[in-house]
C-alpha cells in the first residue's frame, strides 16, 4: 500500500465499526474515529477516506459456505457455522473508533472477542450448582471456593510512585518535523547506545534531511534518526546522534508472563503533556488489534488489552508492571462514538504492542534486514455462528505452496485455534500467526467442510514469500 505522510489536516485515522456503514464517512461525520498519533498544531485534524474498518462491506464472492446451511458442526458445536454476511445497513455491532497513539495518526479495526468462542464451547468447569438434585436443576453459579485469594501478588501492592520515579528518567518524548510543524509521540531508551523504541506511526512522514527532535525527562535535548521500523506491528527504532553520559536504559519485561488483571503502568506525553503517569490493570491479553484501508499500511498484532489512560500523544511510550519493566509500547485506544463523530476521549480501552513480539523485528532493523512474519499462506473471512456471533476464520483463498497449503488445508476448512490462541474472526486469525515465527511449527485446530474438527501441525512461512 502507499504511504502518505500525516499532515495537519489529515491525521492518520481509521475506523472499526463493527458492521457496514451506510455509506462511506467522511471526516467530522459519525463513523469515522480518531486515533492517538502525535500532537500536531494546526487546523483540526480530519479523517481518512476510503472504507472504513476491518471487515469488507459486503461477503465475500464466491465464497461457498462451509459445511451447508444445515450440516451439523460435530458434537458441542452450533448447528450452523457459515461465512459472513453483512448487517442490514444502518445495523450492526455498536460502532466504536480506534485512535492511535502519536497526535497525528492512527490504525484499523477488527477487534475479535470472547463471546464468538464462548459461543463455540461448553466448558462449565469453574461453575457450581448451589442447589438442585443430581440432575444438576438449580441455580448456577461461581463457586467461591474455587477462587484463590492466597495468591495475591505483593508486586500488585507496589506505589505507583515508586514505580514512576524509576522508569521515568527513560521515557523520552519525541517531537517529528512534519512540514510546517511537529508531531509529538513518546518513547524510551532500550540500549546505552542511545537506541529508543517509539510507535512506525509517530516517526512516519517525518520531514526528509530534519532531525527527530528528543525531549528527556530532565527538560534536555538530542536529536535522533530512524534506524529502521516495521509498519505491521507499529515499531520504530531510533538511535540518538548523541548520547548523554547519564542515559537511563529502561528494563525489558516478558508480555508472555503478564496476566489479566495485573496492575500495569502507563507512561508518555499525552497531548504534549510530557512525563504522564496513569495506572491501571491487564484487561485482556492475544486481543485482535487490526487496521487496515484509507490507503494506509495494515497494522496488526496480538494486543495487550488495558484501562490505563492513553490519550494522543502517548503513542511508543511505555506500558510497565510493577517491577518497573517494559512488557508493551502503547499504539492505541478505543474511542466512543457520538452524533458528531469520535470525540468523546479515551474510554478505558487502550492497546499496547506485547514487548515479546517487538524482540526479533528490532534485531531485525538493528541488522538492516528485511523485517519478515510469520504467514499462513491463506486469506480468510470472518464466518458467523447463526449470522449473529463471529465464530471461526474461514479460508477463502489458500496460496499454493503456502504452509497451508502443504499442511494439507482447503478453501472451506474454519480455523478454530492456533496453538494455544482461539480464533474467532479474520483479524483473530493474523494476529494469532503473528505471535509466531516464520519456520516454527505450530497446531492449528479446524472444522472441515464436512464439520468434522481436526488438528494438524503447520511449518508457517513467512510473509515475505506472499
Amino acid at each position: 500500500m502507499s504511504e502518505q505522510p500525516p499532515d495537519a489536516t489529515r491525521p492518520h485515522q481509521a475506523i472499526r465499526p463493527a458492521g457496514p456503514p451506510q455509506q462511506p464517512q467522511q471526516p467530522g461525520q459519525p463513523g469515522r474515529p480518531q486515533q492517538p498519533g502525535p500532537q500536531q498544531p494546526g487546523p483540526p485534524a480530519g479523517g481518512y477516506g476510503g472504507p472504513p474498518g476491518g471487515r469488507p462491506p459486503g461477503p465475500p464472492r464466491g465464497v461457498p459456505t462451509p459445511g451447508g446451511p444445515n450440516n451439523p458442526n460435530g458434537p458441542g458445536r452450533p448447528q450452523q457455522l457459515h461465512a459472513p454476511a453483512p448487517a442490514p445497513r444502518g445495523q450492526g455491532r455498536l460502532a466504536s473508533g480506534v485512535l492511535i497513539g502519536a497526535m497525528v495518526l492512527g490504525l484499523f479495526g477488527g477487534i475479535g472477542g470472547a463471546a464468538g468462542w464462548s459461543a463455540l464451547v461448553d466448558d462449565d468447569s469453574i461453575f457450581s450448582s448451589s442447589s438442585g438434585g443430581e440432575d444438576g436443576d438449580g441455580d448456577t453459579r461461581i463457586s467461591a471456593d474455587q477462587l484463590d485469594t492466597e495468591s495475591i501478588d505483593p508486586l500488585d501492592l507496589v506505589s505507583v510512585n515508586d514505580i514512576a520515579n524509576t522508569v521515568l528518567p527513560a521515557v523520552v518524548q519525541i517531537n517529528v518535523p512534519l512540514g510546517g510543524g511537529y508531531s509529538q509521540g513518546s518513547g524510551f531508551v532500550v540500549s546505552e547506545d542511545g537506541e529508543i523504541l517509539t510507535n512506525h506511526h509517530v516517526v512516519d512522514g517525518a520531514s526528509r534531511g530534519a532531525d527527530i527532535v528528543i525531549t528527556f525527562y530532565d527538560g534536555t535535548f538530542g536529536t535522533a534518526e530512524v534506524v529502521g521500523s516495521d509498519p505491521l506491528l507499529d515499531v520504530a527504532l531510533l538511535e540518538l546522534t548523541e548520547v548523554p553520559d547519564d542515559l537511563v536504559v529502561a528494563s525489558l519485561g516478558s508480555s508472555d508472563a503478564t496476566e489479566v488483571g495485573q496492575a500495569v503502568v502507563a507512561i508518555g506525553a499525552p497531548y504534549g503533556l510530557q512525563s504522564t503517569v496513569t495506572a491501571g490493570i491487564v484487561s485482556a491479553l492475544d486481543r485482535p488489534f487490526v487496521l487496515e484501508g484509507g490507503g494506509l499500511e495494515t497494522v496488526a498484532y496480538p494486543a495487550i488489552q488495558t484501562d490505563a489512560a492513553v490519550n494522543s500523544g502517548n503513542s511508543g511510550g511505555p506500558l510497565v508492571n510493577l517491577r518497573g519493566e517494559v512488557v508493551g509500547i502503547n499504539g492505541a485506544i478505543e474511542l466512543a462514538q457520538t452524533e458528531r463523530g469520535y470525540d468523546a476521549g479515551f474510554i478505558g480501552i487502550s492497546y499496547a504492542i506485547p514487548i515479546d513480539e517487538v524482540g526479533r523485528v528490532t534485531d531485525q532493523i538493528r541488522a538492516g534486514e528485511d523485517v519478515d512474519h510469520a504467514s499462513l499462506g491463506v486469506g480468510a473471512e470472518t464466518a458467523t455462528v447463526e449470522n449473529i456471533v463471529d465464530g471461526a476464520a474461514a479460508i477463502v483463498e489458500l496460496r499454493a505452496g503456502g504452509a497451508a497449503d502443504e499442511a494439507g488445508l482447503t478453501e472451506g476448512d474454519m480455523i478454530i485455534q492456533v496453538g494455544d490462541v482461539h480464533v474467532n474472526s479474520r483479524e483473530a486469525l493474523l494476529t494469532a500467526v503473528l505471535t509466531f515465527a516464520p519456520d516454527e511449527e505450530v497446531e492449528v485446530t479446524y472444522i472441515d467442510r464436512q464439520g468434522n474438527e481436526e488438528t494438524i501441525d503447520v511449518t508457517l512461512g513467512s510473509d515475505l514469500d506472499d
